[in-house]
């Protein structure tokens, strides 16, 4: 089953993700087929290029073609959402913002969505 995670929630979804969601992606462990990530307020802070975490993520982004994408608040900083900055994180790789969701994940649509 294809699937995308949105990190919504404070903490919470991060801890899922460093100690669950990543070691089982990078493993081959995890069950699901992961086509995207995306990040919502302080959550963002895994996309940065001097993070570990952003490090694993533009790894995995790569290797799996997961997209990772920025809630658009942060990723437009004022600008209207035809101008969303694209941010480069970890390793070169960019993110998107949210509203590029769909266009973006293209034939990978996810069938479900899961919020943390």
């Amino acid at each position: 089953m294809k699937i995308a995670y949105f990190f919504m929630s404070p903490a919470a979804g991060i801890s899922r993700l460093i100690y669950n969601i990543l070691p089982e992606l990078e493993n081959g462990k995890h069950q699901l087929n992961v086509t995207a990530m995306c990040f919502f307020d302080e959550n963002e802070i895994a996309l940065q290029l001097d993070n570990e975490i952003g490090r694993r993520l533009a790894k995995l982004s790569k290797e799996k073609n997961i997209l990772l994408l920025r809630g658009e608040t942060t990723a437009m900083n004022g600008r209207s959402p035809a101008e969303c900055v694209v941010t480069l994180i970890a390793d070169g790789e960019e993110t998107g913002c949210f509203p590029d969701f769909y266009s973006a994940v293209g034939d990978h649509k996810p069938e479900r969505l899961i919020s943390l």
